[in-house]
């Protein structure tokens, strides 16, 4: 019986051991995490190179600007560098006094994407200038990794639910 209780008790201190190393480890992740924004908000400031940098208006785009130029514009002026679709159609309306439906503005962000102007993170988009490099690279290294596990899906797969037959 005595072994068993020894055993119990090393067990119970194993434990408060493993308990004391998450604890340090969780600490030191959210100050990495910390730390990581903090920097990547330094980087964005400081990483406006002239050579990367489209010329941008310091007055708003004229009424006759496309859309395309007009979210650029917006992109480039905000605090946070990272804004969501619907972000983009409120300021456009607010601050450009331009209505623009949603049908435009997702495809003109497919089509910034595809030119390398804008990054994706989840819902929200930034202008490449203003994300630090190896953030891009991030991201980008993650969209191929999803492109690439949807690609081993078997050729019938379809995501969609089918009608129900009666």
């Amino acid at each position: 019986m005595e072994s068993s209780n020894e055993t119990l008790r090393e067990l119970f201190k194993r434990e408060e051991e493993l308990i004391a190393q998450r604890s340090a480890i969780d600490a030191e992740l959210k100050d990495i995490a910390t730390a990581r924004r903090v920097i990547s908000q330094l980087a964005a400031r400081q990483s406006k190179s002239p050579q990367s940098q489209r010329p941008v208006p310091a007055k708003p785009p004229s009424k006759d600007a496309t859309n395309k130029d007009a979210i650029i514009w917006l992109l480039s002026r905000t605090e946070d560098p990272w804004l969501s679709a619907n972000d983009i159609q409120q300021m456009l309306l607010k601050f450009l006094n331009r209505e623009v439906p949603m049908s435009t503005i997702s495809p003109t962000l497919t089509q910034l994407k595809g030119e390398e102007l804008i990054v994706r993170d989840g819902l929200k988009v930034a202008l490449t200038k203003r994300v630090p490099p190896w953030i891009v690279d991030k991201l980008r290294d993650n969209a191929e990794a999803e492109r690439d596990s949807s690609s081993n899906l078997p050729p019938n797969h379809n995501p969609q639910p089918r009608a129900r037959e009666n």
